[in-house]
């Protein structure tokens, strides 16, 4: 069930619906606030608009490398599986023998 959880971040706030909670829509509005501290902190003096941008990015590149790290393990885990499958077949085959 989706509740209304409300959140500031950068002084603005926001009525989130969520399934989640709220101390996990928290803590996403606490990353997400953290992220644009550090965006503005590197960035010197850019307009808010940049500076929530650039946090989109860099999020997104960190959730882009961790899907990517994921299919990378499903994949090397699928090649595994089947490795040990055909193996498991032969000894059963040559067992049957």
């Amino acid at each position: 069930m989706q509740q209304s959880t409300e959140v500031r971040i950068k002084g603005q706030l926001f009525k989130l619906r969520s399934g989640a909670g709220p101390a996990y829509v928290a803590d996403l509005a606490s990353f997400v606030e953290g992220v644009i501290d550090d965006m503005s902190r590197q960035s010197g003096s850019g307009s808010s608009d940049r500076v929530a941008i650039m946090a989109a990015l860099k999020i997104a590149d960190g959730y882009l490398q961790l899907r990517r790290q994921v299919e990378h393990w499903e994949r090397t885990a699928g090649n595994t599986m089947s490795r040990l499958i055909a193996a498991s077949d032969e000894l059963l085959e040559s067992e049957g023998e």
